[in-house]
């Protein structure tokens, strides 16, 4: 009886630490307001006013090939030389995933889409990838991926 009292009171702490704390925690960065959309090929440097990428090196494509049946999607890792600013701003290097968002300054960062897409038949050259990035201004969103 008393280990009773002890798993209830624990559920019962549990449950408040939920509520309290504002649920699982997950809020994740989202793309809000306007978004501006550009394509940039792997070595060549694109982007909005103020940020430019510039991809370097595809780092993992383990997408579903279009001529095979998968149980999971996969996903595409890309290295990237990132510019915010003008010339003398901030220069860095940074890891886009497809699907994520990366914070950037105050905007929000998503490489929305991947081509081509993968074939059994045919291996993908590196610049052969063209990647499709959206920025937006950062926002939290706890239904966001």
């Amino acid at each position: 009886m008393k280990n009773l009292i002890y798993v209830v009171i624990a559920i019962i702490v549990i449950i408040l630490l939920v509520v309290f704390l504002g649920g699982n925690g997950d809020s994740k960065p989202s793309l809000s307001g306007d978004t501006e959309t550009f394509e940039v090929s792997m070595g060549e440097t694109s982007g909005v006013e103020g940020l430019s990428i510039n991809p370097i090196e595809v780092q993992e494509d383990s997408r579903c090939q279009e001529d095979v049946e998968c149980i999971q999607a996969g996903t595409v890792v890309i290295k990237a030389n990132l510019i915010v600013g003008d010339a003398e701003g901030i220069n860095d290097v940074r890891i886009f995933q497809l699907g994520k968002i990366s914070i950037v300054e105050d905007n929000a960062v998503l490489l929305s889409k991947v081509s081509p897409n993968t074939n059994s038949q045919n291996v993908i050259n590196p610049e052969d990838y063209v990647f499709t990035f959206e920025v937006g201004e950062a926002s939290e969103n706890p239904e966001a991926n």
